[in-house]
C-alpha cells in the first residue's frame, strides 16, 4: 500500500496540475440547506496491488521520457519559435459547416498585399536578437497549438462573466484571441464590429478566462488519459483538484470500513443502506479511510454547499486581546486584505458547531463512527482554507485593478501643448550645491543648463529669462522649493506660468544615476514628464513597482501587480499611438515599443535596431521588419511623423494617411470619404490632403451614419464602429489644457514630505525630535521638511511645572497628530496618555549602513530590544534610526526597559555609509567607539540613581504615577512628613521620575547627562547633591 500511496499523488500532480491550489473556487452564499444529489454509479472493485505497482513503474518511465522530449522541445532554435509565433493562419475551408455564432472574417490576402508575405522578416532577424531573456506577450499565453472548442469555451466564459456580456460577442472575442491570435487593444480598436457591447476591461477578462479554460481543458485531458477516467463534467480547477484528491486516495484498503461511494449512497437515500462491517478500526486505517471519504468529489461539493454560507470571521486585537465576530460576507475585498496584513489585529475564518453537527447528522443517522467524525473535520478545514484563499485572491485582484486604473489615469494626460513651436520650458530644482536649472525645447532636447552658488532669483533674471520659457516647472523634496517658486513668480510675473510638478517618476528614472549626474538627469526627467507623461513613465521599466500608486499595492503579489501595470501601458500606448522614428532618438520613448500590439521585448529590440540603421518611411515596410502577423496589429499604433524624417528629400515619400491613427485596411474608406467631401476629380491623395487641410467644415457635416448603412448594404460589412473611430481621428475633439502640473496643497505636502498625509490624518503615533522648548509650546522636527508643535495643554505636564523640566532640546517624543496644516507644513501633536495609550508606532525599515563595529547592528527598534532582553543592564546596540539621517543608541537601563537615544549624523559620503561625525545630547562624537563610551557614561548616572535608598524598581504593568503615589501614601507617617522617591520612567525611557507627596502628589522629571543630572535648569554632579537641594527648595 505504501508504494502506490506514496508515488501516485506525486506523479498525478506533476502531470495533471502544475499549480498548488485551486484558484477559482466560488462559495455558494445561500441559506444552509442540505443538497441531496442523485445516487452515484457503482465505482467497481479495487485492482490488485502488484498490478498497480507495475503500472506506477511504467508511468514513471513514461514521465521521464516526456520530460526529456519537453526539454528537447525547449532547446529548439529560436528561429523556429519565431516562425511559430508569426505563422500566418490558413484560410478556413469553404466547405466547413457554418457555426451558430458569427465568425470573424479572414483578411489574409489583404494583409499579404499590404505588408508582404513576411519572408524579409527572417532575413533581418539577427543572432543577437535571440539573446533576449524576456518572453513575448504571446509566449506568456498559450498559442492555438493546444486545440479547444470555441463554442464550449465561449459558453464557459460567458457563464463566468454574467448576463451583462452578449454570448455572440463572447464567441467572437474568443475566436479572435485563440484562432487569430489578436491582442486585446487591437480587437477593441479595429474589430469592434465583431464584439459590440464589450468594453476594454471585459475583453481583458475574457483574455484571462480564455487562458484559464485552455489550462483546464489541457489538465482535464491529461488526467483522463493518465487515469482512464471520465473528466467531461469537470468545469473548474476546484473540481479538478477534487478528482485528483479522490483518485490519489482510492488505493486505501478499507478493511471493513464504509467506502465513500457507500456513504454517499446513504446520504442520497437518507437511510443506512450500508454500514461498516467493523466499526472499530485501528487509528491508522481509520484516518486513511476518513481522508478518502473527505476526498470524494460529491461529498466535497456537498460540504461546500452546506458549510460555506455559515462561515464567520473572528477578529482578535493583539494589544487588548478583545475578540469580535462577524459574518464573512460582511467583510470582503480591501477590508479583508487590510485585516490580513494588520499587525494590530489578527483574523481567522471558522465554522460554527451547529452546521458541523448538522453535516455530521446528515452524513450518518444515529451515532457517527470516529471515521465519519474525522472526515467531517477534514472537510471543515478544507472549506476554511478555500474561503480564505478565495477572499485573498479577490482582494488582490481589486487592488491590482485599482492600481491599473490609477496608473492609466496618471499616464493618459495629454502632452504639454506649446502655443508656439519654438517656445521652451525651464525646470528649476535644488540640491546640496544650490539652485539648478535646465532649459528644454518641445522635443525634450536640452538647450542650456545653469548652476549657481548664488540666489535663484539672480540665475532666473540673468540666465533663464532671455530664453523666454513658456512654462517654469519647480520640483524637489526640500522645503526651500517654496522659495524657488516664489522667486520664479517674481521674475516672470503673470506672463509665464510657474508651478510645482510631480517628480515621483523622475526620482525613479534618475535614481539610477549617481553623483553630479543625478541632479541633471532628475531635472531632464521632470521636463520630459511634463512634455509626455506616458513616454517618461514607461522608462521606469521593472522599477514601476516602486511608484506608489495604491496604498495597498505592497500587500499583493509583485507578479500580479506587474501584470496589471503592464496592461495599463499596453492600453495607453495603443490608444495614443507612437512614432517609431522619434522613439529611437536620444531621450525618446523606445521603452514604449514593447507595449505596441503585436510586439514584445524581443520584437521591440529587433525593430529598434532596424530603425537605428534605417528610418521607417511607410507602414508597408512593417511586414519586412516585423512579419505579417505582427505588422497587422502594430500598423494602427505606429504613426509616422514627417518632422522626424532626417532626409529632407524623403519627407514627401511618407503617405499622408501613415501620419494618422488609422489602420491601412481602412485607407479605402478614408479615400472615399475624401472624394465625397472634396467633390473633385483630382487624385485620391490630393483629395485626402485637401480634406485634412481646408475642408474641415464639410467634413464635420459628413453623414457617417448613412455611409455606414450604405457600406453594409453594398458588401455586407459592418463598419459603423470603424467609421466612428475614423471620424474621431479626422475631427479630433478639443483637448483642454492639462492641469496635472498644478499640484494642490495636499499633493504638494505629499511630494515634499516623506510622511504621507494619510498616515498623519489617521492619527498614527509618530516620532519627533525636540528642536526648542518654549514657555507655552514645544517645537519639534517631525521629519526633514515638517515642523511639529506640541501646545502645553496637549501634554501631561502638571500646571505650574515648566515644559523645560520635562522636555529638553535634542530629546525624542512620541505623539498623536491632532491637526495638519498642509500649507504651512506644520503638524499639531498631542503627547497626552489618553491620546497615545491605544496607539502604536508603525514600524519602518531602517536605512542600512555599512559598518563592521561589533556594537553596530542594522536592525529595527523592536529587534534591538529583543536582543538586549537577555543581556545585562548597561549594554547597548547602535543602529540606524527610523528618522532620516539619524542613528540611535538602544541602551538597556533595567530589565524590560530600554532607552533609545537619538544621534544626529552629518557628512554622509554615500547613502549606505556612516557620517563623518555625530551629535548626541549636544556632544560631538567622531566614531562609533565614542558613541559607545557616551552610552556607558550615561548608564553610570542611571546606576547612581539605582544605588539611592529612595530608589523604587519600575513596574511596566502598572502606570508609574499610580505606583509611586501608592507607595508614597504607605510611607507617609504623619501630616508633617513629606516622603519622596526616585524611579526610572517607563513612559519616558531615559528620564528619572521624582515623586513627592505633600497634601497631594507631585511629579517631576530628572534628565541624566554625561556631566551629571539636569533638574529645574540646574546641573548636579551626584544624586545626593540633587536630593539635598530638592529638600531645601521643596514647596
Amino acid at each position: 500500500m505504501s508504494a502506490g500511496y506514496e508515488t501516485f499523488p506525486k506523479r498525478l500532480l506533476s502531470t495533471a496540475c502544475q499549480s498548488k491550489s485551486p484558484s477559482n473556487f466560488q462559495p455558494v452564499c445561500q441559506t444552509p440547506q442540505l443538497f441531496i444529489p442523485a445516487a452515484p454509479r457503482n465505482m467497481g472493485s479495487n485492482e490488485d496491488r502488484d498490478a498497480l505497482e507495475q503500472e506506477d513503474r511504467e508511468l514513471i518511465e513514461e514521465n521521464k521520457l516526456q520530460e526529456e522530449l519537453e526539454k528537447a522541445r525547449r532547446t529548439e532554435p529560436k528561429t523556429k519559435k519565431i516562425n511559430d509565433i508569426f505563422e500566418e493562419k490558413q484560410e478556413a475551408d469553404a466547405n466547413d459547416e457554418t457555426d451558430e455564432y458569427e465568425t470573424a472574417p479572414q483578411y489574409g490576402d489583404l494583409f499579404a498585399e499590404i505588408f508582404g508575405d513576411g519572408t524579409e522578416y527572417q532575413e533581418t532577424f539577427e543572432e543577437t536578437d535571440e539573446a533576449q531573456e524576456e518572453l513575448e506577450r504571446k509566449q506568456e499565453r498559450r498559442l492555438p497549438e493546444y486545440p479547444i472548442d470555441i463554442e464550449d469555451a465561449g459558453k464557459w466564459i460567458h457563464s463566468r462573466l454574467g448576463e451583462a456580456a452578449d454570448l455572440v460577442s463572447v464567441f467572437n472575442a474568443v475566436s479572435l484571441m485563440k484562432e487569430d491570435v489578436l491582442e486585446v487593444p487591437f480587437i477593441e480598436q479595429h474589430r469592434k464590429e465583431h464584439v459590440p457591447g464589450l468594453s476594454l476591461q471585459t475583453l481583458w477578462d475574457i483574455y484571462d478566462l480564455c487562458e484559464k479554460y485552455t489550462t483546464l481543458v489541457e489538465r482535464r485531458e491529461k488526467l483522463a488519459k493518465k487515469e482512464n477516467i471520465d473528466c467531461g463534467e469537470i468545469e473548474s480547477e476546484t473540481e479538478l483538484y477534487d478528482a485528483i484528491a479522490h483518485h490519489s486516495q482510492k488505493r486505501v484498503s478499507w478493511g471493513g470500513s464504509i467506502t465513500p461511494e457507500q456513504l454517499y449512497e446513504n446520504i442520497c437515500q437518507k437511510s443506512r443502506l450500508h454500514a461498516p462491517s467493523c466499526p472499530d478500526q485501528p487509528p491508522g486505517k481509520a484516518s486513511a479511510a476518513a481522508k478518502s471519504i473527505a476526498a470524494y468529489p460529491p461529498i466535497r461539493k456537498l460540504a461546500r454547499r452546506y458549510l460555506a454560507p455559515t462561515a464567520r470571521l473572528r477578529i482578535t486585537e493583539t494589544d487588548t486581546g478583545r475578540v469580535f465576530e462577524k459574518q464573512l460576507d460582511e467583510t470582503g475585498g480591501l477590508e479583508y486584505l487590510s485585516l490580513q496584513n494588520d499587525r494590530k489585529r489578527t483574523q481567522k475564518i471558522f465554522l460554527d458547531e451547529a452546521p458541523l453537527t448538522g453535516l455530521l447528522s446528515a452524513f450518518y443517522t444515529g451515532d457517527p463512527s470516529p471515521t465519519i467524525k474525522e472526515a467531517v473535520g477534514v472537510l471543515a478545514g478544507l472549506v476554511e482554507k478555500e474561503l480564505h484563499r478565495t477572499r485573498m485572491e479577490t482582494a488582490s485582484k481589486i487592488v491590482a485593478t485599482q492600481t491599473m486604473n490609477r496608473l492609466a489615469e496618471k499616464i493618459s494626460d495629454p502632452p504639454h501643448v506649446f502655443r508656439k513651436p519654438e517656445k521652451r520650458i525651464a525646470v528649476l530644482t535644488l540640491d546640496e550645491k544650490g539652485p539648478y536649472c535646465v532649459v528644454m525645447d518641445s522635443l525634450g532636447n536640452v538647450a542650456r543648463k545653469y548652476r549657481t552658488e548664488g540666489t535663484a532669483q539672480s540665475m532666473l533674471e540673468g540666465d533663464v529669462a532671455p530664453h523666454r520659457p513658456e512654462f517654469v516647472a519647480v520640483s524637489g523634496r526640500s522645503p526651500q522649493i517654496v522659495d524657488l517658486l516664489a522667486a520664479a513668480r517674481r521674475v516672470f510675473g503673470a506672463a509665464v506660468e510657474a508651478e510645482y510638478v510631480d517628480d515621483s517618476v523622475a526620482r525613479i528614472v534618475a535614481g539610477r544615476e549617481e553623483g553630479p549626474e543625478h541632479t541633471e538627469a532628475y531635472a531632464q526627467s521632470v521636463g520630459r514628464y511634463l512634455l509626455n507623461p506616458l513616454h517618461e513613465t514607461a522608462k521606469c521599466g521593472s522599477d514601476i513597482l516602486r511608484l506608489q500608486i495604491h496604498p495597498r499595492q505592497a500587500e499583493i503579489s509583485p507578479d500580479l501587480l506587474r501584470k496589471y501595470t503592464g496592461r495599463a501601458f499596453i492600453n495607453a500606448v495603443n490608444a495614443a499611438g507612437l512614432d517609431p522614428n522619434r522613439a529611437v532618438l536620444p531621450g525618446g520613448a523606445s521603452s514604449c515599443l514593447q507595449y505596441v500590439c503585436g510586439l514584445g521585448p524581443s520584437s521591440a529590440s529587433h525593430l529598434e535596431k532596424s530603425l537605428r540603421k534605417e528610418q521607417l518611411l511607410s507602414r508597408k515596410e512593417l511586414g519586412g521588419r516585423l512579419g505579417t502577423h505582427a505588422a497587422l496589429q502594430a500598423a494602427g499604433t505606429l504613426v509616422l511623423d514627417t518632422e522626424t524624417v532626417r532626409d529632407p528629400e524623403k519627407k514627401g515619400a511618407v503617405h499622408i494617411l501613415d501620419t494618422l491613427r488609422i489602420h491601412p485596411e481602412d485607407y479605402p474608406l478614408v479615400e472615399e470619404i475624401a472624394q465625397r467631401t472634396v467633390q473633385t476629380n483630382t487624385a485620391v491623395l490630393c483629395c485626402v490632403s485637401e480634406m485634412l487641410q481646408a475642408q474641415k467644415e464639410k467634413l464635420a457635416v459628413f453623414p457617417f451614419e448613412e455611409f455606414a448603412d450604405e457600406i453594409e448594404q453594398r458588401n455586407g460589412q459592418k463598419k459603423r464602429a470603424t467609421l466612428q473611430k475614423i471620424k474621431t481621428v479626422l475631427l479630433p475633439p478639443a483637448v483642454p489644457p492639462s492641469c496635472r502640473h498644478r499640484l494642490g496643497p495636499e499633493e504638494l505636502f505629499n511630494m515634499v514630505s516623506p510622511i504621507p498625509l494619510e498616515r498623519l490624518r489617521a492619527g498614527e503615533l509618530v516620532n519627533a525630535t525636540v528642536a526648542a522648548v518654549l514657555q507655552t509650546r514645544i517645537i519639534c522636527s517631525l521629519a526633514e521638511n515638517i515642523t511639529a508643535v506640541v501646545p502645553c495643554h496637549l501634554t501631561d505636564v502638571p500646571p505650574g511645572t515648566p515644559l523645560s523640566a520635562v522636555f529638553s532640546k535634542g530629546g525624542a517624543l512620541r505623539g498623536v497628530p491632532i491637526h495638519v496644516d498642509v500649507e504651512a507644513f506644520t503638524v499639531t501633536l498631542s503627547t497626552r496618555q489618553q491620546d497615545t495609550r491605544l496607539k502604536t508606532a508603525p514600524s519602518r525599515p531602517p536605512a542600512s549602513r555599512t559598518c563592521h563595529h561589533p556594537l553596530f547592528k542594522n536592525i529595527s527598534r523592536v529587534h534591538a530590544e529583543a536582543l538586549l532582553e537577555t543581556r545585562q543592564p548597561g549594554e547597548c546596540i547602535i543602529r540606524p534610526s527610523s528618522l532620516p539621517d539619524q542613528l540611535a543608541i538602544t541602551l538597556k537601563i533595567a530589565d524590560g526597559l530600554c532607552w533609545h537615544i537619538p544621534v544626529a549624523e552629518f557628512e554622509r559620503p554615500t547613502e549606505y555609509a556612516l557620517g563623518k561625525h555625530f551629535y548626541v545630547q549636544k556632544r560631538r562624537c567622531s566614531s562609533v567607539d565614542e558613541l559607545a563610551r557616551h552610552a556607558a557614561l550615561l548608564y553610570q548616572k542611571i546606576a547612581g540613581v539605582k544605588e539611592s535608598r529612595k530608589y523604587t524598581q519600575p513596574d511596566t504593568a502598572i502606570p508609574e504615577r499610580q505606583l509611586c503615589e501608592t507607595k508614597l501614601r504607605r510611607l507617609k507617617s504623619s501630616a508633617d512628613h513629606i516622603p519622596y522617591l526616585l524611579t526610572l520612567s517607563a513612559e519616558h525611557p531615559g528620564r528619572i521620575l521624582l515623586a513627592v507627596l505633600t497634601k497631594r502628589c507631585f511629579f517631576e522629571y530628572i534628565h541624566p547627562a554625561v556631566d551629571g543630572y539636569l533638574f529645574r535648569g540646574r546641573l548636579f554632579a551626584t544624586v545626593q547633591e540633587l536630593t539635598n537641594w530638592f529638600k531645601r527648595n521643596t514647596v
